[in-house]
């Protein structure tokens, strides 16, 4: 659980066939779109560090550093995918309920997860 004080989160970045390009920050529920990876990669960092700073020097509640469960469900449904294959280099049941790009994206290594110490 993240605090004030410390705590970690990770960033998504896909990469869809279609040439859509998602970055997703689970813990502070930010979704942002791109042209590249490299675009959303710097958007992702910069909106989840000035989240984390506002949540911070504003004193908010712990719980507004851990809003997973706000997410959309097919944003929730691909980070536990890849999340998945990351930890335990498997697909999770839930991988068929994916829309096909982000099943596409994932086999194809068009998804990347990145952890980030706060």
């Amino acid at each position: 659980m993240n605090t004030r004080h410390r705590g970690e989160f990770n960033i998504l970045l896909v990469a869809t066939a279609d040439g859509e390009h998602i970055g997703i920050c689970p813990e502070f529920a930010i979704v942002k779109y791109g042209d590249s990876f490299e675009e959303i990669r710097q958007n992702m960092l910069g909106a989840a560090r000035a989240y984390l700073d506002a949540a911070v020097s504003n004193k908010l509640p712990h719980e507004l550093l851990n809003r997973n469960e706000e997410l959309p469900t097919k944003f929730q449904l691909l980070y536990q995918a890849v999340a998945s294959i990351v930890d335990k280099n498997t697909l999770p049941s839930a991988f068929g309920k994916l829309p096909k790009k982000y099943q596409q994206a994932i086999n194809t290594g068009n998804a990347l997860l990145v952890p980030v110490c706060a």
